[in-house]
């Protein structure tokens, strides 16, 4: 990416000239210019500003300038008559958005990093669900990008009554706002619509258990009888220590225990973290000589919950959602709310909670970038904190009385 935006005239009229990332971009303005009035030198700062401003834009962002998407942008901005004959396809600029984040020509705008194959199949779903109220006749919802607010809230409507979660439909309207914004960046549309503040579904939050480090403890402890079911309980308990996500576990035998550290460069953020290595998960790596046997997601997921309930972890939860616009409550057993995903809730909850450290100690160890998202892991269970008050002498009867 090379050069500078310069506007010359030929021919009595405007052009655009500049060196793109995939080549020189000659671009005619279809504006005249007969003389060298006020008024002319007024255009031709207009577009030279409009110009700049755009690719100011994309350099600070770090995105590639490409002839064709700077001529669309141009085409939009300098000929609004052709753009809105020629209205581009949401669907197929979707697609090729996918395609990019495969083969990765698009990056996250802040780490530069690769998109996970667990993210690009989330936005693939979420396409599928706009889609889908777009095909329905009662779902009111034009998925084009002349869509309008009362559009998306149609959307919202359909998906409320569809009995969508509250997080699902979170997601889905999520996605489309960040798709919209991205597509605007790169010229394919000038609606504001993604900006609108009603343009938001408000995110529930979940309400799943933190196991306490006793229950840990117990599932450590419990002598299994099937090899399978062992094995997948130590690299549960590995992992509750460790504080990675899933996939980062997927490569643990990759990185060695140093000293009494772990040093492992995370997939998601991409970044290094340092993790203490508690004596639980020393002992573990020591058991199998520091090749840990490493479990797949689904693997995990299905042994869990047989793991904790022979392992003797009792009790139950009562769970309140959103679905379909309705509140509603389901208890469960303990033992079936454990997932792959209790071994980063339970390292952040039992760090901030029972060692009582900071988000600023815990957060270099769990990867987390804000503690906003940090806190989204902390799960102190309200009849474990409603227990904890009743332990304080104010709650006591004096003696006497």
């Amino acid at each position: 990416m090379k050069g500078e935006c310069t506007t010359i005239v030929a021919n009595k009229y405007l052009f655009i000239s500049y060196h793109c990332s995939d080549g020189r971009l000659r671009y005619p303005t279809s504006i005249k210019s007969i003389d060298d009035s006020p008024n002319s030198a007024a255009k031709l700062q207009n577009i030279k500003k409009l110009a700049n401003d755009y690719i100011s834009k994309l350099i600070l962002m770090g995105d590639d300038i490409t002839k064709a998407e700077f001529e669309r942008y141009l085409n939009m901005k300098l000929k609004p008559g052709k753009s809105k004959m020629a209205e581009r396809d949401l669907i197929k600029d979707h697609a090729e958005m996918i395609k990019d984040m495969r083969e990765g020509k698009l990056l996250k705008r802040k780490s530069k990093a690769k998109y996970s194959p667990q993210t690009i199949a989330q936005y693939e779903r979420m396409c599928e669900r706009w889609q889908e109220c777009a095909a329905d006749p009662e779902g009111n919802f034009k998925l084009s990008y002349s869509m309008t607010i009362d559009s998306v809230k149609n959307l919202i409507s359909w998906l409320v009554q569809k009995d969508y979660a509250q997080n699902s439909i979170y997601d889905i309207i999520n996605n489309l706002q960040i798709f919209l914004r991205y597509a605007k960046r790169k010229g394919y549309h000038q609606n504001d619509v993604q900006d609108n503040r009603d343009f938001t579904v408000a995110q529930e939050t979940s309400d799943a258990i933190a196991p306490t480090f006793d229950e840990i403890l117990t599932i450590y402890n419990h002598k299994f009888e099937m090899p399978g079911m062992e094995r997948a309980r130590d690299f549960f308990v590995y992992g509750c220590f460790l504080a990675l996500r899933v996939r980062d576990l997927q490569k643990i035998n990759d990185y060695k225990l140093c000293g009494d550290v772990f040093e492992v460069f995370t997939q998601k953020g991409g970044k290094r973290v340092v993790i203490p290595c508690h004596w639980i998960a020393r002992e573990i790596y020591s058991k199998y000589d520091g090749k840990i046997p490493v479990s797949c997601r689904q693997h995990l997921a299905r042994y869990l919950p047989n793991i904790c309930r022979e392992s003797g972890i009792t009790g139950t939860k009562l769970i309140v959602y959103t679905e379909g616009g309705i509140k509603k409550e389901v208890q469960y057993n303990r033992w079936e709310l454990f997932t792959p995903h209790t071994m980063r809730r339970f390292f952040a909850t039992w760090m901030y909670k029972d060692l009582r450290r900071q988000p600023r100690e815990i957060m270099p160890i769990t990867g987390h970038e804000s503690e906003e998202s940090f806190f989204r892991y902390i799960k102190i269970e309200l009849e474990m904190n409603a227990e904890e008050i009743l332990n304080d002498p104010a709650f006591k009867k004096p003696a006497g009385l």
